[in-house]
């Protein structure tokens, strides 16, 4: 009756077809049913808008008057028909390809939802009792350290010095004279200003 149109055979084919037989009852009344089923099956939005319209059809059918309604559930019973013997085949070569690809799809399915949960969860984003332990005091233990007086400074703040032109050594005396009376460097060396 119908070729084989995967590699699935006949029988598998022939089972997946009984949505033809919804266009089979009188007046073509569960066409719409056939198409919606077909369409949702494979995912396919044409079949789905097909179903629609057969379902606008339907409802035609059973708001006109006699005349009209039996032309209309005529014409729908036989042109839903043809078609879902026509769309038959394209049905089975996606429904096949889609069932191929059902493994690797849930396996995707599987690995996204690894990741989102690796994401919320991973371990690394929790602290070890390791992390929790505050850290050791810093001990100065350089023999070499200098400590500076008035207004030595290591070669590191002279050179800050010379780049800053708001470091008090680079300022003209004019412009602060009023404040080098009120301020003087500290005992400690260490080149803040103290009010005095």
């Amino acid at each position: 009756m119908f070729r084989a149109y995967t590699n699935r055979g006949k029988g598998w084919e022939t089972l997946q077809s009984w949505w033809i037989l919804l266009t089979l009852f009188p007046l073509g009344v569960a066409s719409f049913l056939s198409f919606l089923y077909i369409g949702l099956r494979v995912k396919n939005w044409r079949w789905i808008i097909y179903g629609l319209v057969y379902l606008g059809g339907a409802i035609a059918v059973f708001a006109t008057s006699e005349g009209v309604s039996a032309i209309i559930a005529i014409t729908l019973w036989i042109v839903s028909i043809i078609h879902a013997i026509k769309v038959r085949s394209a049905f089975l070569i996606q429904l096949d390809v889609y069932k191929s690809g059902e493994k690797s799809r849930e396996q995707q399915r599987i690995d996204r939802l690894r990741q989102e949960a690796q994401a919320k969860f991973q371990p690394s984003s929790f602290p070890s009792p390791t992390q929790l332990k505050p850290p050791a005091p810093k001990i100065k233990t350089e023999p070499n350290m200098r400590s500076f007086t008035g207004n030595d400074a290591s070669p590191n703040e002279s050179q800050q010095t010379e780049a800053n032109p708001l470091h008090p050594a680079n300022t003209s005396n004019t412009s602060h004279a009023s404040d080098d009376s009120a301020t003087k460097l500290s005992s400690s060396g260490n080149g803040r200003r103290v009010d005095v």
